[in-house]
């Protein structure tokens, strides 16, 4: 684990991020028919790839990155149909948040009896990503299977976009990481209780990171989710939802990756990389097979070079 700046981690920021533009979105979320919006899908993904010069470049450079390299042409083609597929999610979202049903077939692929029977008697901490609609997931009715669910977030930087958000997120329980340094003790107290936490993987928020493989580079990685699990002693369970249109209907499809469990050993800093390094071949997995549907805004393989070379290199068996 590293303690240098995060800066390059952080989500991206811009100035169409404060209430205004985002009751203008909610607007036309609620007055535009579907069938409009999702018409009009392509033109808004390009408004916006055109407008955000700097979080555009930061989507070809990642893109590059898993997917290759590509013809100029193919690369904007594949920066624009990420942004597009943003706007989508954005809007379905908050179609959800507004009480509208989930016009889409939920498919669930690893969702086992045993993998739930884990969760109810130990609790578990659910780490996912900025990859698909993440936010829709505990809304779904199949959580209703599992013990009180809460999600940890970081609040808004913005004051007044926080207070904005806060009525659609005052329906699930969460504890914001950000808000005081005695969050980490509400986290573990309630998976102590046996209950489970959602965790986002891909935002570095603090200073304590892990910097591990991820699609033959290096990144960095929270430390908290491994290390949350290594004290309270419950599973690490990948879990993302992203949506699946190659068959011609679109359906939202929750994969879920097996339990991974952090060692115990006398070297707690290799037993969460080691731990973290095995969400993030996970995540990898995911994000090559949807790239499109992987909104990160900020060159996420951005690693001081003083960084990688801090983190050991040596496999851990269990990896």
């Amino acid at each position: 684990m590293s303690t240098a700046s995060t800066s390059t981690a952080l989500a991206f920021r811009h100035r169409f991020e404060g209430p205004f533009f985002r009751e203008l979105m909610l607007g036309g979320i609620k007055h535009i028919p579907s069938w409009l919006q999702r018409l009009t899908m392509p033109l808004w993904g390009g408004i916006f790839y055109l407008l955000l010069s700097s979080a555009r470049r930061a989507v070809l450079r990642n893109l590059a990155v898993i997917l290759g390299p590509a013809t100029l042409w193919e690369a904007h083609r594949r920066g624009w149909s990420l942004f597009r597929q943003y706007a989508q999610m954005i809007t379905d979202t908050y179609k959800v948040y507004l009480g509208s049903p989930l016009v889409m077939e939920v498919e669930s692929l690893g969702r086992t009896p045993e993998l739930l029977r884990l969760l109810r008697e130990r609790g578990g901490i659910l780490a996912t990503g900025h990859i698909g609609m993440w936010q829709v997931g505990p809304l779904l009715n199949g959580w209703q299977e599992l013990p009180p669910f809460y999600m940890a977030r970081a609040e808004e930087p913005n004051p007044l976009v926080q207070q904005w958000e806060q009525r659609f997120r005052e329906h699930t329980r969460t504890i914001y990481t950000s808000a005081s340094p005695f969050s980490a003790l509400a986290l573990a107290k309630v998976l102590r209780e046996r209950c489970v936490v959602g965790m986002q993987i891909d935002r570095v928020l603090g200073d304590h990171t892990v910097t591990v493989n991820l699609c033959g580079r290096r990144a960095r990685f929270p430390a908290g989710p491994a290390l949350l699990s290594r004290v309270t002693q419950v599973p690490l369970v990948p879990s993302f939802f992203v949506v699946d249109d190659r068959e011609g209907t679109r359906r939202l499809v929750h994969h879920v990756g097996p339990a991974i469990f952090v060692e115990q050993s006398s070297d707690r800093e290799a037993d969460i990389r080691c731990a973290t390094q095995q969400l993030a071949a996970v995540y990898e997995q995911i994000i090559t097979r949807y790239p499109t549907q992987w909104y990160q805004f900020f060159d996420f393989f951005d690693v001081p070079e003083d960084r990688a070379n801090h983190t050991e290199d040596e496999p851990c068996v269990s990896c």
